[in-house]
């Protein structure tokens, strides 16, 4: 006999989650890229609880911010300030 469980260990009603890939990190610095005028923009964000799959961000971003996900490698190259 075979099964599938689902155990919620935490439930954080209306916060903001983003792919966990999308987090980057540098310098004990945590942040994100999004668009802003069709432009990558790096913002620094505050994490909290994450899964596998997503992690909370407690300060930096806006619910109506667009995060960007992947491609990563050619945004910091041409667009990560020193």
């Amino acid at each position: 006999m075979n099964g599938d469980a689902e155990i919620i260990i935490r439930e954080v009603p209306e916060t903001l989650a983003v792919p966990y890939e999308s987090v980057r990190e540098k310098n004990n610095t945590s942040y994100v890229w999004v668009l802003q005028d069709n432009l990558p923009v790096k913002k620094v964000v505050k994490t909290g609880f994450a899964t596998d799959d997503y992690i909370q961000i407690i300060q930096g971003l806006n619910p109506e911010d667009v995060v960007i996900t992947s491609g990563f490698t050619e945004i910091e190259k041409k667009f990560n300030k020193k």
